[in-house]
């Protein structure tokens, strides 16, 4: 009130905001880049992972995800399984959803398809990351959640969710990081961050 107008406040550590969330890492750009590689990031420290991403394609094509096993070793066998749903508006104002995007044993994970190349849209990803670095003793495989949006090239726009995981995980299976690429072209004007989730 009024009265405390110019006077400090003591306020215990336990009712200031805190966050569980770590920086880990973040990269922006303007470039265009065959790969968004995110590497050597993750550990036995965290078992869960925050990424954001926002960016463009240089193709009407779609997003893809592989693991990294270090550096920028792929891991590129056919054991890869997703699937995504859609939400979908187009221009004239009609709505539909549905499944858009399913693989099993591929040799990489399909996120988002058709994307629009135009400067003033941007796609987003959200990803919740399981247990890369097997942290978690009891459990095998890592896993991927997430929601994605985007305009794609035909005027519509798209958003849902995803989920991808790597049927040969086991606990030998360790991966440090992760990568983005498009099926055709590079990926632009990107901007993203990794979160380590504090338990």
């Amino acid at each position: 009130d009024a009265s405390d107008s110019g006077n400090l406040k003591y306020v215990e550590k336990q009712y200031l905001p805190s966050s569980n969330l770590v920086l880990l890492g973040q990269y922006e750009t303007s470039d265009s880049d065959s790969t968004v590689g995110v590497s050597d990031k993750f550990s036995t420290t965290y078992d869960f992972y925050k990424f954001y991403i926002m960016y463009r394609l240089t193709s009407n094509s779609d997003t893809r995800f592989r693991w990294l096993s270090s550096g920028n070793s792929e891991v590129s066998g056919s054991y890869y399984a997703y699937v995504g749903d859609m939400r979908q508006i187009n221009s004239s104002g009609s709505v539909s959803q549905g499944q858009d995007v399913s693989g099993y044993q591929e040799s990489h994970a399909k996120i988002s398809e058709n994307l629009s190349t135009s400067s003033s849209n941007f796609a987003t990803l959200e990803m919740t990351i399981y247990n890369p670095f097997k942290g978690s003793t009891n459990m095998t495989r890592a896993k991927v959640i997430g929601v994605k949006s985007h305009y794609r090239n035909d005027g519509a726009w798209r958003s849902g969710g995803f989920t991808i995981e790597y049927l040969s995980g086991n606990a030998g299976n360790t991966y440090a990081g992760f990568k983005l690429f498009a099926g055709t072209g590079n990926i632009t004007d990107y901007r993203w961050q990794l979160y380590g989730v504090k338990g």
